[in-house]
């Protein structure tokens, strides 16, 4: 059964190839051929479409960098100690303490107020307006740093901001008596 069904494939693969044959014919049809044509001038402008991003997401990694630095420094309980955030080509994050040289060992806090920092920078830069929502954003971090994160994003801000904390990281009552005013709602499950 399995060598009468190959061959019963091999014989409609030839005729499936016969049968083209006939309809383009065996040089080609102008039609083809324009489809060709229409095919080499996709692939050209794909292939400009993606080195144009390339060379934008580049140039824009600089500015997301000033940005993601400026909001770690105010976001950090020790803004001396660190001089930059910088990206790699894939936006990959690694932050530079005093000395430009790259943190050995970061802290999961640190790494959270960075990851933060660049959240917020890629957000400013993408001229988007859309809610930020966040999970558990103190959960590796101490209360200077919620206190310099709710200061930095519970701010006067067009977008709207979520935040889901986990029991513990903010008391509801505390929030809502300082940020009364830019706050629409607060719930406790």
């Amino acid at each position: 059964k399995a060598r009468r069904a190959s061959k019963n494939i091999e014989e409609l693969t030839s005729e499936k190839s016969r049968l083209n044959r006939d309809l383009i014919g065996s040089d080609g049809s102008d039609e083809v051929a324009l489809l060709d044509a229409k095919l080499e001038v996709a692939n050209w402008l794909e292939d400009i479409w993606v080195r144009a991003l390339d060379v934008f997401s580049q140039e824009s990694r600089v500015e997301v960098e000033v940005k993601a630095t400026d909001t770690f420094k105010k976001l950090t309980n020790n803004p001396e100690g660190f001089s930059r955030i910088i990206l790699n080509e894939n936006f990959g994050l690694t932050v530079l303490d005093a000395n430009e040289l790259p943190v050995q060992t970061p802290t999961p806090g640190m790494m959270q107020v960075a990851a933060i920092s660049l959240i917020d920078a890629l957000g400013s830069m993408s001229d988007i307006e859309f809610p930020i929502l966040f999970d558990t954003p103190g959960q590796s971090i101490d209360q200077t740093h919620r206190n310099n994160i709710i200061k930095h994003y519970w701010s006067d801000r067009p977008t709207q901001f979520v935040i889901i904390p986990s029991s513990g990281e903010f008391r509801i009552d505390e929030v809502e008596k300082e940020y009364d005013s830019l706050l629409a709602r607060t719930w406790e499950l």
